[in-house]
C-alpha cells in the first residue's frame, strides 16, 4: 500500500509540474492584453500602442508630432491574424491651396491673402495580414504578407 500511495503522488507531481509548464505556452500565445513597440521610419522615430481582446484591437500611433488611431476585429487562424478596420483617426486631412502672390482689397491696396484650407476625407486603413511568431511569453513579431517588413510587441501589460 505503501508503494502505490507513493507512486500516485509522484505521478500527481509529475502531471501538476505537466500542467504548470503546458499552461505557460497558453498563456504565452495569448493576444489579450496591451502591446508596445517601436519602430524607425525616414529618421523619426514611432510608437506604437496596441490593446487586443477577444477579437478586438485598438492601436494608436504616434511618430513625432503625427498620431493616428485605428481600432476594429482580428482573426488569428494557422499563425497568421487578418485585421479588418472599423474605425480609424484622423478621418479628414488639411489640404492647402496656395492663392494669387497678391490681390487688390476693396480699398484699392494689394495685400498677401496667405493659404487658402479645405479638407477632404482620408480613405479607411487596410487592416492588414500577418504571419504572427510568438519569441516569448511577453513578445511577438508580425511579417506584414502584404507588404513586406516585420515588427516586433512587447507585453506592456
Amino acid at each position: 500500500m505503501r508503494n502505490t500511495n507513493a507512486r500516485i503522488l509522484a505521478l500527481g507531481g509529475t502531471l501538476m509540474v505537466m500542467l504548470a509548464a503546458g499552461a505557460t505556452p497558453a498563456i504565452a500565445q495569448s493576444f489579450d492584453g496591451q502591446w508596445t513597440a517601436s519602430q524607425q521610419f525616414n529618421g523619426m522615430t514611432c510608437n506604437f500602442q496596441l490593446v487586443m481582446n477577444a477579437g478586438r484591437y485598438s492601436e494608436l500611433l504616434q511618430c513625432g508630432p503625427y498620431m493616428t488611431m485605428q481600432s476594429g476585429a482580428y482573426v488569428y487562424q494557422n499563425g497568421v491574424l487578418a485585421r479588418t478596420v472599423l474605425d480609424f483617426e484622423p478621418k479628414q486631412r488639411p489640404i492647402i491651396q496656395g492663392g494669387p502672390l497678391a490681390q487688390t482689397g476693396p480699398n484699392g491696396r494689394r495685400y498677401l491673402p496667405g493659404p487658402r484650407v479645405h479638407y477632404e476625407a482620408n480613405a479607411t486603413p487596410p487592416g492588414g495580414t500577418y504571419r504572427v511568431t510568438f519569441l516569448a511569453g511577453n513578445a511577438m513579431n508580425w511579417h506584414d504578407l502584404n507588404l513586406g517588413g516585420n515588427i516586433t510587441f512587447y507585453r506592456a501589460r
